[in-house]
């Protein structure tokens, strides 16, 4: 998430907690396998000379990690919070 916040996109293996929050080839890289090498050097290779494609894919992961900050997340539980609380008085 951290990288995905600075605009940089993720290679990552499905095994991992990542590749839950990774639409493949929208904002990150999802390969076959944690053994994928050879997925790993064609990514690296595609998106070094894909820049266009790179950039794209970096700022779609930042909008994502967004959707995951401190601030909008402390934001959603207090309201959600004050629903309950208002709820429970009523």
């Amino acid at each position: 998430l951290e990288a995905m916040a600075s605009g940089l996109p993720v290679i990552t293996c499905p095994t991992v907690g990542a590749s839950e929050l990774i639409e493949n080839k929208k904002d990150g890289i999802i390969l076959r396998s944690y053994d994928d090498v050879s997925g790993l050097v064609d990514n690296l290779k595609f998106l070094s000379q894909n820049t266009d494609i790179l950039k794209k894919i970096g700022k779609n992961a930042r909008l994502k990690a967004e959707k995951y900050s401190w601030d909008r997340i402390s934001k959603e539980t207090f309201e959600l919070l004050v629903d309950v609380c208002k709820n429970k008085i009523n």
